[in-house]
């Protein structure tokens, strides 16, 4: 498959996949993800992400999370503990 993509369609394939990573692990949403991995607006992830994924990044991201179950908000939980310094016990 690699060998089948040019530089251009490389990064576009690359970026999208960043972004689902970012949207499922950091729990942020598209437009935020779109601007993290280099896409000008959120209509071109949007695109990409569906002509890579089937699907377009909220459907995705949001059958991945239901998938997950609690997981992910715990996993998000503690990331915002950790960053903010907030103990678990006041959050």
């Amino acid at each position: 498959m690699l060998g089948d993509l040019d530089a251009f369609q490389y990064k576009r394939r690359d970026c999208s996949q960043t972004a689902k990573q970012l949207m499922v692990a950091e729990v942020i949403d598209a437009t935020s993800a779109c601007y993290r991995v280099g896409h000008e607006t959120q209509l071109q992830l949007s695109q990409d992400y569906a002509r890579l994924f089937g699907v377009p990044p909220a459907r995705d991201v949001g059958r991945l999370k239901e998938a997950a179950g609690g997981r992910i908000k715990a996993g998000w939980d503690a990331a915002i503990r950790r960053t903010h310094g907030i103990l678990p016990h006041s959050f």
